[in-house]
This record gives C-alpha cells, sequence and structure tokens, in this order.
C-alpha cells in the first residue's frame, strides 16, 4: 500500500514537473519570439531612418542642382541680352 502511494505520488511529481516544464518551454519560447520581434522592429526603423535621410540627401542634391541649373540658365540669358543690347 505504501509502495502504490509513494509511485502515485512520485507519477503526479512527474507529471507535475513536466507540466512545468513543458510551461516554462512555452513562456521561453513567447518570450524569445517577442524578443526576436523587437529586434526586427528595431532593425526595420533603423533602415527607414537610413533611408529617409538617404532620400533627403538626394533629394537636397536634386535641389541644389536644379537651383544651379536656374542659374547658369540665367546668366546665359544676361550674356544673350548684352550681346544683343551691347
Amino acid at each position: 500500500m505504501l509502495k502504490a502511494l509513494v509511485c502515485i505520488l512520485i507519477a503526479r511529481s512527474v507529471t507535475d514537473y513536466t507540466r512545468l516544464n513543458e510551461f516554462v518551454k512555452s513562456k521561453l519560447i513567447k518570450q524569445c519570439i517577442f524578443y526576436k520581434q523587437i529586434i526586427f522592429f528595431k532593425r526595420v526603423k533603423l533602415y527607414l531612418k537610413f533611408t529617409k535621410r538617404l532620400l533627403l540627401f538626394s533629394l537636397k542634391n536634386i535641389c541644389n542642382k536644379n537651383i544651379e541649373k536656374e542659374k547658369a540658365a540665367k546668366a546665359a540669358i544676361e550674356k544673350m541680352k548684352k550681346k544683343k543690347f551691347g
């Protein structure tokens, strides 16, 4: 009788341990997935920040080139006016 009770207690503790072990594993897996998602979103955020900077830089360069072209065009027009009327 005593051996049967001990066997039952051991069996319960083993099943409780496996349940606890599975619970802990599932918690760790969920936590790992959560941290991987955080790392992924941080990378995406950095990538977007970088592309935003790159776009702004390229737009600035394009605007500067357009301004230079406008200045050159105005200077050419002024030269033509001076040649015609000069």
